[in-house]
């Protein structure tokens, strides 16, 4: 691929090259995206990326586990490739309310301390039914949860179960990670409105 080609004088591994066409189609990518496209170990994958972030190709975001890498500050930019634009779920915390249907406008903010959880589930299945939002917005959404406390009892359960699923399956930790309701969570949803 000509894209590639400008990486000649680094001397990159064929692993290295595709990491960084997965990172100019994805926006990032994790150590485990890393293995799953060069079959390697966790260690070796570790390496590789660390390498690709000394020459400042990556940009290392997150800790431990929840370790992703962005375009570093000498990567390529790109003018026409539309996977560079901005995202667009930066959406500001004053601004989640507007564009709600009625219904969950009226009914988020009587959501108690404690209510049940199946009336989290349902609103998460209804909020991710309307358009893709990240844990922090759904966290927000939901009268300011615990965002830790909402991944490890909703959403990963749900994405489990499969009713929701991840807007960048290929990378768990992206930094832009959002959850849209799946084909199997609308008729759950269509099942407990009837």
């Amino acid at each position: 691929m000509q894209w590639l080609e400008q990486f000649k004088t680094l001397e990159l591994t064929d692993g290295q090259k595709m990491a960084l066409l997965f990172v100019r189609e994805q926006g990032a990518i994790d150590n485990a995206a890393f293995r799953d496209i060069n079959v390697i170990d966790p260690l070796a994958a570790s390496q590789q990326l660390a390498k690709l972030r000394q020459l400042g190709l990556l940009a290392q975001g997150g800790k431990g586990s929840a370790t992703y890498y962005l375009p570093g500050p000498v990567f390529p930019t790109c003018h026409t490739t539309p996977t560079c634009e901005p995202d667009n779920l930066e959406a500001q915390p004053d601004n989640l309310f507007a564009g709600l249907p009625d219904q969950l406008a009226q009914i988020l903010p009587q959501l108690g301390q404690r209510p049940p959880s199946e009336q989290v589930r349902k609103l998460v299945l209804c909020l991710c039914g309307h358009q893709a939002y990240t844990a922090e917005q759904l966290a927000a959404l939901l009268g300011g949860r615990n965002k830790k406390y909402l991944m490890s009892h909703y959403l990963m359960p749900m994405l489990n179960e499969g009713w929701i699923e991840r807007r960048y399956p290929s990378v768990k930790n992206h930094p832009h990670q959002a959850y849209f309701i799946s084909d199997k969570g609308r008729r759950l949803l269509a099942e407990v409105d009837s």
